[in-house]
This record gives structure tokens, sequence and C-alpha cells, in this order.
């Protein structure tokens, strides 16, 4: 049944607009979308979980494509923000650990001691591709003293790669894989 532009609903029917419509990229604020993104992005970086990915996906296929690198940058920097938060508490944690734990991060530094190139390259490769979990990685770092600078760059670095580089293929809209035939 057809309805009128004024308020009144034709024959007892709600009016179209007072229904939640299909959200359109032009429907959703850019305030919004980031507000979301750091929120996640912050949560994301003290949990052994992160759920950034399903919302930057979300972002590239409702936003802008101009939103999109905005949206890895904030990001990434909320969660490394997080995430120092973390490296900083670790660090402080080294005292509250079991003997047994306390021997296994005594091996761990030995090994490590003296070779920052290492530790910076497991924190850069951890931070891109997952793998060891960069979750383990950060406590570990700090609590074996790894200077905080070294893990801010490296990190950062790995999570703004992990984060653009698969959105960067995605299309921004998916009306647009339809122009692609």
């Amino acid at each position: 049944m057809a309805l009128n532009r004024k308020a009144e609903p034709i024959s007892g029917e709600f009016p179209r607009y007072w229904v939640m419509p299909n959200i359109t990229p032009g429907d959703v604020s850019p305030l919004v979308i980031l507000g979301i993104t750091m929120l996640v992005a912050a949560v994301g970086g003290v949990v052994p979980f992160s759920p950034i990915e399903p919302v930057l996906l979300g972002v590239a296929a409702l936003a802008r494509p101009s939103l999109l690198l905005p949206a890895v940058v904030l990001a990434t920097a909320c969660q490394m923000a997080s995430k120092t938060l973390l490296f900083a508490g670790s660090r402080k944690a080294r005292h509250a650990m079991s003997p047994r734990r306390r021997r296994l991060l005594d091996r761990v530094s030995a090994r490590l001691a003296g070779r920052p190139g290492l530790q910076i390259a497991t924190v850069l490769v951890s931070a891109c591709a997952g793998f060891p979990p960069f979750y383990l990685v950060t406590v570990l770092c700090g609590a074996i003293g790894l200077k905080l600078r070294y893990y801010l760059i490296a990190g950062t670095i790995g999570r703004a790669i992990r984060r653009y580089r698969p959105r960067a293929a995605l299309p921004a809209r998916p009306s647009r894989v339809a122009s692609w035939r």
C-alpha cells in the first residue's frame, strides 16, 4: 500500500520512515564509525583476542573510502595505547610470579639479552602476523625489560601493516563489486 509524505499513515500503516531502513554508507556518521572503532580497539588491546578486524571490515563495507585510512590509524593508535598499559603492568608483575615461571622468564631473558634486533623483530612479526600471539609477546617483552620505545615503534608498524593491508584490497562498498563485472 502506498504511503503519503505526511506524518499520518494511510489505512493505519506505519510510514516507511518510522521503520529502520537499510543502512547505506551515507547514513552512518563518520564520528560514530570512528568512535566505535576507537572503543573496540582500546578494549581489544587489553584482552587476549582482538575483535577489531570485523569492525574494520564493517568500516570498509559501510563507510566512505576516505574514512578507511583514518579508521586504521585510529585503531592502531588506540590498540597500541592499551598494549602499552599491558606492557607496563607486566614489568611490575615479574615480582608476583611463581618461582617456576620466574625461572622460565629468566631463561627467555638470557636468550634475548644483548640482542635488541631479535627482540624488535619478534615484536614486529608478532604484531604483523599474529604469531606468536601479540598479547603474549607484549607481556613477555614487558617482563624481560625491552625498551618501551622499541616496543612501540615495532608494534605500531606491525599493527598498521596488519590492519591496512587486507582492507586495501576490499571494495569500499559492496555496490562497487557489481560494477567490476
